[in-house]
């Protein structure tokens, strides 16, 4: 009797081991989100809200519409709109916020996509993706003279 013979308690201790660090990582993520925070994709430290306000955007999605590449799909098409007053019937929006961590200070957002339905958010995915690829977004909301579009 070799170490064959002892194969599947092996394999089920390293299950085990993998499976208390998922679970571990799991609750810290959850413990984060729930205090406003979340993981550094990098460092996994907590990372904090860089700005005082989330950013809105319109999203060419309607309904249960979805898509592959979040970070590609939504960099690329992703409108700034001044208040949920801007989006039309059926179509779907997102709140983008900044993030920085405070370890290693990388940045990143937090993209939640949803669907209005009677002024109710109905989410339809939640995105951590580089700040790198949503710079100019941003960049983009903060340059808008909302005052002027309301006119």
């Amino acid at each position: 009797m070799g170490w064959i013979y002892y194969m599947p308690e092996i394999l089920f201790v390293i299950a085990a081991i993998i499976a208390v660090f998922g679970i571990i990582s799991l609750v810290r993520s959850l413990s984060a989100d729930k205090e406003g925070k979340i993981l550094c994709r990098k460092c996994q430290a907590p990372a904090v809200k860089s700005a005082s306000h989330a950013y809105l955007f319109l999203i060419p999605a309607s309904f249960d519409q979805e898509y592959e590449d979040a970070e590609g799909y939504l960099s690329r098409n992703m409108k700034p709109i001044a208040g949920k007053d801007q989006i039309p019937t059926g179509r779907r929006a997102c709140w983008l916020e900044v993030f920085t961590c405070t370890k290693c200070d990388e940045r990143q957002v937090r993209i939640r996509d949803f669907l209005q339905v009677r002024g109710e958010e109905y989410l339809k995915g939640t995105y951590i993706l580089p700040y790198a690829s949503f710079r100019s977004l941003t960049e983009q909301w903060e340059e808008m003279d909302w005052n002027r579009e309301r006119r």
